[in-house]
């Protein structure tokens, strides 16, 4: 867990203190990925475009995030 925690921290997250629960949130182009730590321990994520929330139940491992940071992150061009 403290890898993943470490991993979000990298991945410029930002953390949004909760009473009894930790959360992350990263804003993309046109939504927000969330990912929170239960109490039990169990992370969940959820993302949001507008007032819409997907939730994303049991893919939140740390490969998955690296990923889906990669491929939806923007990347400016060089000239």
């Amino acid at each position: 867990m403290k890898e993943f925690i470490q991993t979000l921290k990298e991945l410029n997250f930002k953390y949004i203190p909760q009473e009894g629960c930790d959360a992350w949130s990263k804003m993309y182009k046109g939504f927000i990925l969330f990912i929170v730590k239960a109490p039990n321990g169990k992370l969940l994520s959820s993302i949001t475009v507008g007032k819409l929330e997907i939730s994303l139940p049991l893919i939140q491992y740390e490969y998955w995030v690296i990923d889906f940071d990669r491929e939806n992150s923007e990347v400016e061009a060089v000239s």
